[in-house]
């Protein structure tokens, strides 16, 4: 655990947005991602289940938003753990983004 919490203080912080950008791969998508043992787990995944809501990567019908709109942002932050049918406008208008 020590090792994965190591790595991934592996960014750089935006400060005009507040924004902690991912330093190492990404994937096609532009996610920030991270191989853990033989799998690749996105970046903001592993934030959002280390310091927010731990049930998200064994949940289906969740996922997560970046309240900022940029992809490669790891800041707990600027992460929402979302239920699929809930809107990304919904999200907005009550953060007041």
């Amino acid at each position: 655990m020590i090792d994965i919490l190591e790595r991934l203080q592996d960014y750089t912080i935006d400060y005009t947005t507040n924004c902690w950008i991912w330093n190492r791969c990404y994937g096609r998508d532009r996610y920030g991602s991270l191989w853990i043992g033989d799998e690749c787990h996105y970046v903001h995944r592993l934030v959002a289940d280390l310091f927010i809501e731990p049930v998200i990567k064994h949940s289906t019908n969740r996922t997560i938003h970046h309240i900022c709109s940029n992809k490669a942002c790891v800041n707990p932050e600027h992460l929402v753990v979302l239920r699929n049918n809930q809107s990304h406008a919904m999200v907005h208008s009550i953060l007041k983004i």
